[in-house]
Formats: C-alpha cells, structure tokens, sequence
C-alpha cells in the first residue's frame, strides 16, 4: 500500500515525502502539496494488532516532528493524519467500526482518515495498474457504471471499492461527477450504506443531514 500511495501523492502534486524521524518501524511518511496548502502524516499497519500497539506512540512522535519544521504553526492547522490499515477480513473490518468513528472525531493532534482495506483489494488494484498513471486510471474508473452497478449489487470487494475508499479518505482528490441526480441520489441511499457495511465510511449520518448532494460532492469529495 505505501508504495501505491506514494505514486498517488507524486502524481497529485505532492513532494517532499519523507520518513517521519524516531519511528522506527519506518511506517510513518509526511508528504505536502504547497500549491494547495496540504500536508499529510500517513501511517501504514499491516494488521490491526499492529496498529493498536504502535498508533498512539507514532501519533505523538508524527505531532513532535510537525513541532519542529520551521513552518509548524501552518503545519498544526493543516495537517490531516491519514491511516492505512490492512485487515483480514470483512468481519475485522466491521469490528472495527467503533474504533474508527472515535479517531475520526477526535482531531486531537491532527484530523483523521482511516483506510482499511482487504490484501486482495490492494493486489488487483496494483495488478489492473501495473506502471500506468494511477491517479488517471482511478479518475477514469470511478465513473465507470458497469463497475460501479456490480459494485452495488454484488457487494464485492475489489479495486473498484479500494478506488472508493482512497477518494473517500485523501480530501486532496476530487471527484469528477459524471452522474445523474438520480445516480447521486442513489449514491446518498444506498451506496453509503455499502460502504459503511465494508468498513469504509463514517459519514453516513453527516450525508443524511444534507439537501443538496451534488453540490456538497463537487465541494467536498474525496466523498466526504
């Protein structure tokens, strides 16, 4: 996953990626995009074990190393932590729901995604890619109805919902929105269900509050 990232990020304007200093596992990237003033910590877990024992230590040390940048005070107001986590299975993911609403209101530190995702969402993704631009093929595949109608009937977990949930979590992507109302609307009613089912959403209950989805999803997506 660290390596897919870091395409994404190189392709999307980002630079500077570097380990954050004094962790040692060396899962711990800070990367920034200064055309739009955006600055990421990302942490990647390989099991949830492994996020529950490394997390808060590597939160803190993320925070101190943020502290000692010469533009900390620009850093503290605009960095977002995003979190990679892989998990075993669809029932790991639904355990950790809870765990996931909580870090993602608590913007202590810093404001946080959390990503989990399944290895072989991460395999067919990289498989479909290859050395391609991915930043492209992800635009040029989210819209793509086919996908996106099995998707929502099949409820499978592949690439395409691994494309979800990266545009879901990095609030730099934009989403092109090539749908019809009615799709969106479909999209408000059942698609974040789905998504929620999988692991991939806390923002079901803010969607519910909103009246006009096509606008919200031109300013905000990343989908969030």
């Amino acid at each position: 996953m660290e390596e897919l990232i870091k395409r994404l990020l190189n392709e999307t304007e980002f630079e500077n990626i570097q380990q954050v200093d004094d962790i040692e596992k060396k899962n711990c990237l800070f990367s920034e995009n200064r055309n739009k003033n955006i600055f990421y910590i990302l942490n990647f877990y390989n099991s949830i074990n492994e996020f529950n024992e490394e997390f808060k230590e590597n939160q803190s040390k993320a925070f101190n190393f943020i502290c000692n940048k010469d533009n900390s005070n620009e850093l503290k107001k605009n960095t977002s932590m995003i979190i990679f986590i892989k998990v075993e299975n669809i029932k790991q993911m639904d355990e950790m729901q809870s765990k996931i609403l909580e870090l993602e209101e608590d913007v202590y530190f810093f404001k946080k995604y959390v990503l989990l995702y399944l290895e072989n969402e991460l395999e067919e993704l990289k498989s479909v890619v290859e050395s391609n631009n991915i930043s492209k093929f992800m635009k040029e595949n989210i819209n793509n109805e086919e996908l996106f109608e099995t998707f929502k009937v099949e409820e499978k977990l592949s690439f395409y919902s691994l494309i979800l949930k990266i545009y879901i979590k990095l609030p730099h992507l934009i989403y092109s929105n090539t749908f019809e109302p009615k799709d969106i609307q479909d999209l408000h009613e059942k698609i974040t269900d789905d998504l929620e089912k999988k692991g991939v959403s806390n923002f079901h209950d803010e969607l519910l509050t909103i009246d006009d989805i096509e606008s919200w999803i031109d300013k905000e997506i990343d989908i969030q």
